[in-house]
């Protein structure tokens, strides 16, 4: 009898089991963001500390727009069997940010990713000079099904790269005369002094 007892509990803990395993057997829809890019992650939002490494620098002339092509990989694929009750997302962003650290353009919306790899070309038309960087990351959502639904447990930059870009300032204006040309000037003006 006692038997019998702890068998049918062992059954019902066991069709328990099975129920709750079986409502997530769909995949999660896809979660929003946590945090703003302003302010995902503080590694993202350094690029001017001297010690993250800066994979290009480039010039240009203000005025003028920069197009920088990046392929980020990640050190492995998401994990997109939801068997054992976890999850994972890749969303590819990327931001253009001053010297201070601000934010001066974005992407519009995060790229899902189906792979490790990010390609993105980042076009940004500079009118100051200055100090700039171009910073795609790759950002992994991890979630797990909690409660009956799927729950965002951590949300994190896991691959990124820093481009950075000097803006120069317009070049002057060449001015018409040459110091040849002023020497002459001064001459031709000495002489028209003279019948005057």
């Amino acid at each position: 009898m006692k038997n019998k007892f702890i068998s049918s509990i062992s059954v019902m803990f066991l069709f328990i089991m099975l129920v709750g395993s079986v409502m997530a057997t769909s995949q999660p829809n896809r979660p929003n963001l946590i945090n703003d890019l302003t302010n995902i992650d503080v590694d993202f939002r350094v690029p001017v500390f001297p010690m993250l490494s800066v994979v290009g620098a480039d010039k240009v002339l203000v005025g003028q727009s920069l197009k920088q092509d990046f392929i980020l990989e990640a050190e492995h694929n998401p994990d997109r069997d939801y068997s054992d009750l976890t999850y994972s997302w890749f969303f590819g962003i990327w931001a253009v940010m001053d010297n201070s650290g601000e934010i001066i353009e974005q992407i519009t919306s995060e790229k899902v990713l189906n792979s490790k790899t990010y390609s993105v070309s980042i076009t940004h038309n500079f009118d100051k000079a200055g100090t700039y960087y171009y910073v795609p990351a790759i950002i992994e959502v991890e979630q797990e099904y909690q409660d009956g639904k799927w729950v965002v447990v951590s949300e994190e930059v896991i691959e990124k790269e820093v481009s950075k870009i000097t803006v120069i300032g317009e070049p002057g204006q060449p001015t018409t005369t040459t110091p040849i040309g002023d020497f002459f000037n001064r001459i031709w003006s000495w002489v028209l002094s003279w019948f005057s």
